[in-house]
């Protein structure tokens, strides 16, 4: 399929479907970093301490006094490393069990023509085509993102097991709280730019920023994000804050986006609105090309042909 349009058809009207301050535009990433780690240091100690007096109060023994200490001890964790740590590649861990996934069955079929043109339509025509930040949860995001951006890794369609995706290759730790991956070399946004293990992390801080509004993903990556590491261009590790086997691990962080730095050199107190029309390139196979957001009418999504992922074994048909 080389194209999707999505028309608006207006006769239907159903459809089955506090930290910063202003400042002058830029990504501003290498500035919030300390800001970021600083930051959780803080919220973690204040969760610490609040746990700590339903300790004093629950009797010895209790439910409540062992939900108190597991806190305690879960959170004391956080205030030992920094929520974005930027490493080697040497410093990777050593002796790690990496698994690659390629033993699954492939889940599409070989027989699958490519080419042609989908149209579907849309009741409503989305008030954004941001990836994030308010009214971006609309109709038209999985067509836009979700369903078209591959993330860290993927789930096999027969199998219900963890696959590569943007990762070649993932490892866990002995204690199964940190989850490490090594990314494609070759994976590229759809403008032709590498993906960086480093984007990751950018991913978590333009969703945590306040200009983005984005209250729920805030709260979500504080609360079940301990650390990213990242180590080079091409890997990161990921710590959470209980253990987690592969698909808890999957369900938390699997689909974790990852945003294009470069994309978002004019982030800023405006990002809301300056981002509204303007559609993130992703990892996916398609894209919207300049002037194919038509307000009011249509969307078309447009295959790129060199797509990084054409021959991997769980995207090639």
């Amino acid at each position: 399929m080389n194209k999707f349009w999505f028309l608006l058809f207006p006769f239907l009207v159903t459809s089955c479907f506090e930290e910063e301050e202003a400042k002058e535009l830029g990504l501003g990433f290498d500035d919030y970093v300390p800001v970021y780690n600083d930051y959780i240091k803080k919220w973690a100690q204040g969760k610490i301490d609040k746990e700590k007096k339903k300790l004093e109060k629950a009797d010895e023994g209790s439910d409540e006094a062992t939900q108190a200490t597991e806190a305690i001890d879960r959170l004391s964790r956080r205030l030992a490393v920094d929520y974005f740590s930027f490493k080697e590649a040497s410093d990777l861990p050593s002796g790690l069990d990496w698994k690659n996934g390629l033993d699954e069955p492939e889940d599409s079929d070989p027989a699958a023509k490519k080419g042609g043109v989908f149209r579907y339509f849309m009741s409503n025509f989305p008030p954004t085509v941001r990836a994030f930040g308010p009214s971006s949860n609309n109709a038209m995001r999985s067509a836009l993102y979700d369903d078209m951006r591959p993330g860290l890794l993927g789930m096999n369609r027969l199998t219900g097991k963890v696959i590569p995706a943007l990762s070649k290759e993932w490892a866990c730790s002995e204690d199964q709280r940190t989850w490490y991956f090594k990314l494609n070399e070759d994976a590229t946004y759809t403008d032709g730019v590498s993906v960086k293990a480093r984007d990751f992390a950018v991913g978590v801080y333009l969703r945590a920023s306040d200009y983005a509004k984005t209250p729920y993903f805030k709260q979500y990556l504080r609360e079940n994000i301990v650390q990213i590491e990242v180590f080079g261009d091409h890997a990161l590790g990921i710590t959470l804050p209980t253990p987690q086997g592969e698909l808890g691990m999957f369900s938390l962080i699997g689909e974790l986006p990852v945003s294009p730095p470069h994309f978002y050199n004019n982030f800023g107190p405006d990002f809301v609105e300056r981002y509204n029309w303007i559609p993130e390139p992703t990892t996916g196979p398609y894209y919207v090309k300049e002037g194919d957001v038509k307000k009011g009418v249509s969307i078309t999504l447009t295959r790129k042909k060199d797509w990084w992922g054409n021959d991997k074994k769980f995207f090639r048909y």
